[in-house]
């Protein structure tokens, strides 16, 4: 039992630490990215939300009408990507 209590105590130890490497991450990717973003162009920005937070939720269950969107926002994506192939390459791909 004791055993277990020190596996799961380091283990969150670790968890800590690569949060703090995270956050330290994007906070300098932020200040580099601000320091070096041409003028007219939006810098980038450091997270909005704490990491656990968004992690929740992106892990959240969505409605049907978002899942409709989801599905709707894939095929206008693959429409895209569609005429963006037969412009580059003068024609059109092999019907599957």
């Amino acid at each position: 039992m004791y055993d277990d209590a020190s596996v799961i105590k380091d283990e969150i130890k670790d968890m800590w630490c690569w949060f703090m490497g995270k956050y330290v991450f994007e906070a300098v990717g932020a200040a580099i990215g601000c320091a070096l973003t041409p003028k007219g162009q939006e810098p980038p920005k450091y997270l909005e939300n704490p990491i656990l937070k968004m992690s929740k939720e992106a892990n959240r269950e969505l409605t049907e009408e978002e899942k409709q969107q989801q599905i709707s926002l894939l095929f206008s994506n693959l429409e895209v990507m569609k005429t963006n192939f037969e412009l580059t390459h003068g024609e059109k791909p092999c019907p599957i």
